[in-house]
């Protein structure tokens, strides 16, 4: 009996997404998977006392949204996690603080703006339409009572009103 038909050697780690996408965290060279009992890289041909039949295990996780929805802090790769030091000079990624986020597609942000560049681009894409007034149809603010243009008024001052109304 060898490994490649032992339920405890483990040869992939993925995640996959609501959207569909599948990243691939971590898997075993070609021909090899780590045995789960030995907690070594064994070859598919090894065999061994401990064997149970069964198919090889793949770990996946699922996770709601996209890869760029999901990130966790860790160490900025520029200053590897320092931070900002008495002779050094602010980096652009951290701005200092030795932590940026790691997005799950791979993406390593910055503390500037803390949006990963599919943020930006789903925001530019789905803003929301700047609010008009329903009488003279010009731009208005949404805190604004009364549009200050025609007059008209845009919400209740008390929500009691507003049912009334």
């Amino acid at each position: 009996m060898t490994c490649s038909t032992c339920s405890k050697w483990f040869v992939l780690r993925e995640t996959k997404y609501a959207n569909g996408e599948t990243i691939v965290n971590w898997s075993a060279p070609e021909g090899t998977g780590q045995c789960r009992v030995l907690n070594v890289d064994t070859p598919h041909h090894f065999e061994c006392n401990q064997y149970t039949l069964g198919s090889p295990i793949i770990e996946t996780t699922f996770k709601t949204g996209s890869p760029w929805h999901h990130a966790v802090h860790g160490p900025c790769p520029d200053c590897k996690g320092r931070g900002l030091t008495a002779d050094d000079k602010r980096d652009d990624r951290c701005c200092g603080t030795g932590i940026v986020l790691h997005y799950d597609d791979g993406y390593i942000g910055e503390n500037r703006t803390k949006m990963h560049p599919k943020e930006k681009e789903f925001g530019k894409r789905h803003a929301e339409p700047t609010p008009t007034c329903l009488n003279c149809h010009k731009s208005i603010e949404l805190t604004w009572l009364a549009c200050p243009y025609c007059g008209t008024r845009l919400k209740a001052e008390k929500p009691e009103i507003a049912e009334v109304l």
